[in-house]
């Protein structure tokens, strides 16, 4: 059995406001006797540290949850329009993705491919412009040769990427080849930008990395409480 001291008893305030002395005659009253003072400091300063770590990790989710950064999976159906365009009998359609800080409107980086066309076309990766265009918001890209592509779509503010964060894609979204070929060769029937809500790698590891240093604190208080037991 552990023997107590006799509790000598300072407020709330008094611990909180830091009255040393006070405070370490609650550690006494509360810390069994057999325990040596340092082991009893000890213990209670990586409590400390744990709940500091605790708080740490919260507060990263929160910012993971609020990240500016998006990305946003492309999706789309088209149908040729002008020649030289042509589908398959599976179709045209669109895929990839588009990275952008929804903060500053900024497109990161693109990666839109196309299947189904003839000729071929894309990846579409090279940033041209955001602009405002008959009413909706048109995001233009263009691949290594020339071709191009122009998604158009709803925006809370006309011509900028500043709050958005997935949508519908218009149907006047189009993809052509250059000219003198009448753009666009194919037009959209039906197509999305649909967001992508797993955090980041670097966020997962960060996250897994802070959890396993919290296990390892909790394994060090439980070892001190033994020892001095």
């Amino acid at each position: 059995m552990f023997s107590i001291r006799p509790l000598v008893s300072p407020s709330l305030k008094d611990a909180e406001v830091g009255n040393d002395r006070a405070f370490k005659n609650w550690i006494v009253a509360v810390v069994p006797s057999s325990w040596p003072w340092g082991a009893a400091w000890g213990y209670l300063d990586m409590r400390k540290s744990l709940w500091i770590i605790l708080t740490v990790l919260l507060g990263t989710g929160a910012a993971i949850a609020r990240a500016d950064q998006i990305t946003l999976d492309v999706s789309g159906s088209l149908v040729a329009v002008n020649s030289p365009g042509t589908c398959s009998v599976t179709g045209c359609t669109l895929g990839g993705d588009i990275v952008i800080n929804n903060t500053t409107g900024a497109v990161i980086s693109a990666d839109i491919t196309m299947s189904g066309e003839s000729p071929s076309v894309g990846p579409f990766s090279t940033f041209g412009s955001v602009i405002p265009s008959v009413g909706l918001t048109r995001l233009a890209l263009t691949d290594s040769s020339g071709n191009f592509i122009d998604l158009f779509f709803a925006t809370p503010t006309v011509g900028s990427l500043v709050g958005y964060d997935g949508g519908a894609l218009d149907p006047l979204t189009g993809v052509g080849v250059p000219p003198p070929a009448p753009p666009p060769t194919w037009l959209l029937t039906s197509g999305a930008l649909t967001p992508v809500t797993t955090p980041e790698p670097s966020s997962l590891v960060f996250i897994l990395a802070g959890i396993g240093l919290v296990f390892v604190m909790r394994k060090r208080i439980g070892h001190s409480r033994l020892q001095a037991t």
